[in-house]
Formats: structure tokens, sequence, C-alpha cells
């Protein structure tokens, strides 16, 4: 599994998926962040963080996929 970004569709919170270690392959670090507008820049704040095994983010990541949760194709 690569890093990546899901987004809510219905609110403004994005899961952002990300390795613990640079070398890890076996953890991943999910965080839910809320976007936030401001003054012409886009700002996150971390609501949540959570470490999951490469499993548990891969079945939460193809769960919230089948529940209309978009893959934002670039980085912000």
């Amino acid at each position: 599994m690569k890093d990546g970004w899901l987004q809510n569709p219905v609110n403004k919170n994005i899961l952002r998926f990300y390795k613990s270690q640079p070398n890890s392959g076996k953890m991943f670090i999910v965080c839910i962040d809320e976007i936030v507008n401001k003054d012409q820049e886009i700002d996150f704040i971390i609501k949540e963080k959570e470490i999951l095994k490469v499993n548990e983010a891969v079945n939460l990541w193809r769960n919230l996929k089948l529940k209309g949760w978009k893959e934002m194709k670039t980085k912000i």
C-alpha cells in the first residue's frame, strides 16, 4: 500500500495514510484531518491519529472507497 489521501464527499474531512517510518512496510499512520481555508492558503487541523497494521489500513481504505470517499490524486 502506498501513502495516500481520501476525502469525504459530505464534509471537509480527509484521511491521510502514510507509513509510520520511512523503511517500515508493516505499519501505517492514519490521520483524520479537517481542511481549513485561511487567507488563500489551505491548512489542516489534525482531529485524530491512529497507527494501523497494513492489512487494517488496506481494509479501511477499501471500505471508505466503497462508501463513496474519493481518492485525492495529488497531495495538497
